[in-house]
């Protein structure tokens, strides 16, 4: 995909909003919590061939190597703008969760 395309295309269409990425699937996930949930759902899986479907699972969508989708899909946010607002990163993409 065309993420430059896409970033731009979002710019040029609202000049409120922001755009953040693209980032590796494997960073976006680990950044949202992902093998946090997967290790709970490990921990609740009902067998040893569920938890190993569990974490196979995890471990593809993480891997960065050639079997893997953790470096080959990404991630890209946009999000509103507001002239003079305090800009803060999304989760995922360089952000911490604000209480």
């Amino acid at each position: 995909m065309d993420f430059a395309g896409l970033a731009e295309a979002a710019l040029e269409a609202s000049p409120r909003v922001a755009v953040h990425g693209p980032v590796d699937q494997s960073a976006f996930l680990g950044a949202m919590g992902g093998r946090e949930r997967a290790a709970r759902l490990v921990a609740a899986a009902g067998g040893e061939l569920a938890r190993g479907r569990i974490e196979g699972a995890w471990r593809r969508l993480v891997d960065r190597g050639p079997t893997g989708m953790g470096r080959v899909y990404k991630a890209l946010a946009v999000v509103p703008y507001v002239e003079g607002a305090v800009l803060r990163r999304p989760v995922g993409f360089g952000g911490d969760v604000v209480a």
